[in-house]
């Protein structure tokens, strides 16, 4: 019995609980944002902005074009094709060592389209009315891997250059 008269003063040091008063208060603003933005779009846009940076691409796809470009036509004797390579890939290397995260997918993607690109451009008569499908496959995944293999020397540097000797 001794325990039941415990319990019995616990609940009287207690108080009595203002129920209305809880149900009155409104959510702080930062939990009716979370509540509101939550949803589809939100969870993609958020899940997107992490993977695929925008901004990263446009730098890269301006980088690239004008690296292939300046390099075919600095470099004499050599096809403009082969040096577009080696501008593609130091445009990967230049994103690599200037990023401190992975932008693989960017840098693809560029590449892709700068290769595509210039075969358009520099054989536009072959690649129109020739086998032009081929021709620009060969192209953009040639400067793809041009462009991934340069950013990961580029990254390859960059954790080279900025890790502490021992």
């Amino acid at each position: 019995m001794a325990e039941r008269t415990d319990q019995l003063s616990r609940e009287d040091e207690v108080g009595e609980v203002d129920l209305d008063a809880i149900m009155d208060e409104q959510p702080d603003a930062t939990e009716t944002h979370t509540e509101t933005s939550g949803g589809i779009r939100g969870r993609i846009g958020d899940r997107i902005g992490s993977v695929f940076s925008v901004q990263t691409f446009a730098l890269a796809l301006v980088l690239s074009v004008a690296l292939a470009f300046a390099s075919g036509a600095v470099v004499p004797f050599i096809p403009d094709n082969v040096t577009g390579l080696v501008g593609i890939f130091l445009a990967g290397g230049a994103i690599g060592v200037g990023s401190d995260s992975r932008r693989y997918l960017e840098v693809g993607a560029a590449a892709l389209m700068t290769g595509a690109l210039t075969i358009l451009l520099s054989n536009f008569t072959i690649a129109v009315f020739g086998p032009g499908a081929p021709l620009v496959a060969v192209g953009a995944s040639s400067s793809g891997i041009a462009g991934l293999l340069g950013h990961y020397v580029g990254r390859d540097l960059r954790a080279g250059l900025t890790r502490d000797i021992e």
